[in-house]
């Protein structure tokens, strides 16, 4: 998934997020809500950093929230119940 990768700059994090966005209106009842670009700094070592110290790279994440679309839930429920007809033919 596009959330899962780091990517090298943000315009790079931008510009996946409007391809993956054609993507998103695939899903059926939910929708993609897109939060913003989270800068990522990674150090070499584990604990606090001394002071003064640089990082080693830097990356930029996507964030982004899965919400159930309520519209597309009642079209589909609308279109469930309107499919239950029965006639009886004589």
């Amino acid at each position: 998934m596009l959330l899962a990768l780091r990517f090298a700059c943000e315009a790079d994090a931008r510009r996946a997020l409007a391809v993956d966005e054609e993507a998103s209106g695939k899903l059926s009842y939910h929708r993609l809500v897109y939060l913003g670009v989270q800068e990522e700094r990674r150090r070499g070592r584990v604990g606090r950093p001394r002071k003064g110290e640089a990082p080693l790279s830097v990356g930029y994440r996507l964030l982004a929230r899965l919400e159930v679309d309520e519209g597309k839930l009642e079209r589909a429920r609308r279109g469930l119940l309107g499919a239950r007809r029965y006639y009886l033919l004589e």
